[in-house]
């Protein structure tokens, strides 16, 4: 992909990097662009960005504002058709932890623990598809 600031994916694409990087501000500043980048109509693209900012604030152990992110990413998904994404649920679960709200999180890693078992697999570019392992 070509170095192209003003294009959405390779804004997310970079503030993956530096969420990996543990660079979690400067992170942050990328998820906003690529956020305010996006067609307002492209729901299930914010719903992405959201669950990756979120996970940036998770870095910087801001649990309410990733709280509200994974859940405002959860609702778009949801609108936008898309099934309920186990990492995301697992990862607010792990908010709810953080902030001492224990049936909360308790529900949400049963949630994401059958939504994992109920996994069959990735469609892949070809048609095929793979056995999930986790």
């Amino acid at each position: 992909m070509a170095r192209d600031p003003s294009s959405p994916r390779w804004r997310e694409m970079r503030a993956q990097v530096l969420v990996d990087g543990k660079n979690f501000q400067a992170a942050l500043g990328d998820f906003e662009a690529a956020l305010q980048l996006t067609p307002e109509g492209e729901l299930a693209a914010q719903a992405r960005l959201l669950a990756g900012r979120a996970l940036a604030l998770e870095g910087l152990a801001d649990w309410d504002a990733a709280l509200r992110d994974y859940e405002q990413a959860l609702q778009l998904a949801q609108q936008a058709g898309e099934s309920p994404d186990p990492y995301v649920i697992n990862s607010r679960g792990n908010c709810y932890n953080s902030l001492g709200r224990w049936q909360e999180a308790r529900a949400d890693y049963l949630t994401s623990s059958q939504l994992f078992q109920q996994a069959k697999g990735f469609r892949g570019r070809g048609g095929s598809t793979t056995q999930r392992l986790d």
